[in-house]
């Protein structure tokens, strides 16, 4: 569990990121809180990565988001499809994507007593009903799911769909993104 001290970190630097502090602000925090340790923000980001216990992984990408450089496209030095420059003059990469493990994340997750217990909501809490859509876990999608055995290299299995307390439902929700080069319209 967190020592106060932690707890205090991330409230702080989490006010940073909510209401979008710069970095000059948050240096401001200490003389406007004299009886607050603050801590820098690199010291701040430091904790936090430590305590999440999982790093992001930081991939070039194309500055007009084409390609990500990795796997074959790893070495370019210009991307293949608007064939701007990967570097700056200065040889820094012009744009990153961060990608953030999903296995750590949910390995975080379930290491926690509280975290565990809310994840188990859709099997022990949630209670189907056919005329009240409160929450996903009463969409079509999963209702189908839960009444479809598991299907693996063409052998279906014996259970079913999220049959286990422990099993994880996964939902994507994005604010739109375009997978294509002609990006007229997002999912």
């Amino acid at each position: 569990d967190l020592t106060e001290r932690d707890k205090a970190i991330l409230r702080q630097y989490s006010l940073k990121l909510k209401h979008y502090l710069t970095d000059n602000v948050y240096k401001d925090l200490p003389s406007t809180f004299p009886d607050q340790t603050v801590p820098s923000v690199r010291e701040a980001q430091t904790r936090l990565a430590f305590l999440a216990s999982f790093k992001p992984q930081i991939y070039d990408c194309c500055i007009n988001s084409c390609i990500c450089y990795t796997g074959p496209r790893k070495m370019l030095r210009e991307c293949p499809e608007c064939k701007e420059p990967r570097f700056n003059a200065s040889g820094h990469s012009r744009k990153h994507f961060t990608y953030l493990p999903l296995i750590p994340r949910l390995l975080a997750m379930v290491s926690s007593d509280s975290m565990a217990s809310l994840m188990r909501y859709r099997h022990y809490v949630h209670k189907q009903s056919p005329h009240n859509l409160s929450n996903v876990f009463d969409g079509q999608q999963y209702i189908r799911l839960c009444d479809t055995h598991v299907t693996i290299d063409d052998k279906e299995l014996p259970h079913k769909f999220f049959c286990d307390g422990r099993d994880i439902a996964l939902g994507l929700s994005t604010d739109g993104f375009a997978p294509f080069r002609h990006r007229s319209t997002t999912c």
